[in-house]
């Protein structure tokens, strides 16, 4: 073979494999930086779970007669299904916590608008009105709820630090995750402490009885 012709061919398979190595090298890091990614994701969701639980430890050292019902699906009368926040009652009420995850540097908006803002690293996001879906998850939990059991909805931020939201009913209220322990203190201080023990009990067996069990 002409030495001219295997100095050519050496060049060809040289190039062809440093080109199969700079690929291998670039799906490595994509899989490596994809699974950094789902680590991150899955660290962040289990921050915001740890931040949660750390809240409900305080409520409950604040206001010892607690009890939470974790996000769950209702059967109505009707046979129709609804999902629900997280439930907590305790003895000035119970509470409906709606947890919102969205990330963004602030939201506005005002309860008579059908969307509201969501502003997030210079750009405007047009998002749903959260206390709307907040107030029918209250109404669809009345029914099964004593007459003049104290209803309060509290929307809680994990991830969107300036909430800037008006006109809004007094059942219905806001919060960063790491000042839900702080408005709890906040409305016991405003409300009666009305509710015994046994009537959260029975307030919990009337809930339980109408969740769909999985």
């Amino acid at each position: 073979m002409d030495k001219q012709l295997i100095a050519i061919l050496v060049i060809v398979y040289t190039f062809l494999f440093i080109m199969l190595v700079i690929d291998a090298i670039f799906i490595v890091l994509f899989f490596k930086r994809k699974r950094n990614k789902k680590n991150e994701s899955a660290s962040e969701v289990k921050d915001e779970k740890t931040k949660f639980e750390e809240e409900l430890q305080i409520i409950k050292r604040m206001i010892p007669e607690n009890q939470v019902i974790n996000d769950a699906i209702f059967k109505k009368d009707s046979n129709l299904t609804f999902s629900s926040g997280k439930i907590l009652i305790n003895s000035y009420g119970l509470f409906v916590l709606k947890e919102i995850n969205d990330e963004g540097d602030k939201i506005e908006g005002n309860f008579n608008q059908r969307q509201w803002i969501l502003h997030k690293e210079n750009v405007d996001y047009y998002t749903n009105n959260l206390f709307w879906d907040l107030r029918t998850n209250i109404k669809e939990l009345i029914p099964f709820l004593p007459n003049n059991l104290p209803v309060i909805g509290i929307l809680v931020f994990h991830s969107i630090p300036e909430v800037q939201l008006t006109e809004f009913p007094e059942y219905l209220l806001h919060t960063n995750i790491n000042d839900l322990s702080s408005l709890m203190y906040e409305i016991k201080s405003k409300l009666q402490s009305i509710v015994t023990a046994d009537n959260i009990n029975k307030i919990i067996e009337l809930l339980n009885n109408k969740r769909v069990k999985k």
